[in-house]
């Protein structure tokens, strides 16, 4: 599980709307099977889409404009579309119709980039058993949050292929922030622990996510002589 969730992203990474993907005009229609043609369209079937329509255009009636669908993947270029996930293709469409796109939520690759980049700091935590739990509140130290969000922010922002000039500059502060968080995984590879913080009900308790040096290995008691 990453460390960070979605909203992390948009309040520590770059707001939601830097992530708004523009929708892509479908290309061809089969109104008889209900399947769409839009190549490399990269859905997977967990992917929520919506259809817009330009003024003067025109949707098949199975279809409304705005409400959440999901794809069921033919090919790389074709796909159907279900009212729900895992559903059956809305099939046939009465028409064609014209001047429709077809919009994409981010949500989806957002997480997998969330996921990915969580799973690249476990490989720099050399000084904790990972993955690092959770306290009583359910929260992971804010240092951890704002890497994970941070780096997925930029993942997805460059893999989305985002045209957006609005947030060019909150990009830029995006980037900027890129070297600070290397640093910190190079100080956690190095043996540096994430910084841990006592649990507030109990003097003696152990702390939140301890450094394994400290807290899971054994003592070694010296004395003179010979080691046996």
């Amino acid at each position: 599980m990453p460390y960070a969730v979605i909203d992390d992203i948009y309040e520590l990474g770059l707001a939601a709307r830097a992530f708004i993907a523009y929708a892509r005009p479908f290309e061809a229609v089969d109104i008889t099977t209900g399947t769409i043609r839009l190549k490399a369209h990269g859905y997977d079937p967990s992917d929520i889409i919506t259809f817009e329509v330009s003024s003067g255009g025109q949707l098949p009636s199975q279809l409304s404009a705005f409400a959440p669908f999901y794809p069921y993947v033919v090919t790389s270029d074709l796909f159907k579309v279900c009212s729900s996930p895992g559903g059956s293709p809305i099939a046939p469409f009465d028409v064609v119709g014209s001047a429709w796109a077809i919009a994409i939520d981010p949500i989806r690759r957002l997480n997998k980039h969330l996921a990915d980049t969580s799973a690249i700091i476990d490989e720099h935590l050399t000084a904790h058993e990972v993955p690092i739990d959770p306290d009583e509140n359910g929260h992971y130290p804010p240092v951890l949050v704002g890497v994970n969000a941070r780096m997925a922010a930029r993942r997805a922002v460059n893999s989305l292929q985002v045209e957006n000039a609005q947030y060019r500059v909150a990009i830029e502060r995006l980037n900027a922030f890129e070297e600070f968080d290397n640093e910190m995984l190079k100080d956690w590879k190095a043996g540096k622990p994430v910084q841990p913080r006592p649990k507030p009900d109990a003097q003696n308790a152990r702390l939140d996510n301890l450094a394994i040096a400290r807290s899971r290995r054994p003592l070694i008691g010296w004395r003179r002589g010979t080691l046996e």
